[in-house]
């Protein structure tokens, strides 16, 4: 995302050496990650990695998805993990203008389709979730070649007239053809036959 990108190795030089986090381990256990692995997950998460999946990389050997599940709650509670997320968004959600939290929210939600088509692999996927892949590729699609967000054609023309970017001539009225002179013609009689 481009808002991490800017402030991703300045953020990395400050948490070099930190210690990591790890059940049983002297720098807080489980429940509170370190400094440096709270970074981690926050920039795995941004990247749109699921929570559960990303935790999956501080505890390799945990095969428990209940556990899995309880970590990366507690994990995404934690005061570190909050502070890595708050810096890699440049500020907290709630203190975002409207346009920054739709901005920031869209970037998220494309990076979430993006990791959805990059760790699936479509000749293993069941119909639903190929249909759900077909979406995501498609929405992704449709934003690299600048259509997000963009109506169909005539929507876009008629939006493009109201908000005076396309302008249309005015409309000059054509006057109505003046019929050819058509001489009289001579109507005829119809006769009938005589019935005796």
């Amino acid at each position: 995302m481009s808002q991490v990108a800017g402030r991703k190795d300045h953020i990395e030089a400050e948490l070099e050496g930190a210690p990591t986090a790890r059940p049983g381990s002297s720098s807080g256990g489980e429940s509170r990650p370190s400094n440096k692995d709270a970074w981690q997950l926050a920039l795995m998460v941004q990247a749109g990695m699921p929570p559960i999946d990303a935790i999956r990389y501080f505890y390799p050997d945990e095969d428990n998805g209940s556990v899995l599940v309880r970590l990366a709650a507690a994990w995404g509670k934690s005061n570190a993990y909050q502070e890595s997320t708050r810096r890699l968004q440049g500020k907290i959600f709630s203190e975002m203008g409207l346009d920054e939290r739709i901005n920031y929210t869209l970037e998220l939600h494309y990076s979430q389709l993006a990791y959805f088509l990059y760790s699936n692999n479509y000749s293993t996927m069941n119909p639903a979730e190929c249909k759900k892949a077909d979406t995501c590729r498609q929405a992704l699609e449709t934003k690299l070649a600048g259509n997000a967000g963009i109506a169909n054609p005539l929507v876009q023309f008629w939006n493009d007239v109201k908000s005076g970017k396309t302008v249309l001539a005015p409309a000059t009225p054509t006057p109505a053809p003046t019929p050819a002179y058509v001489p009289p013609t001579m109507t005829t009689r119809t006769i009938l036959p005589r019935i005796p």
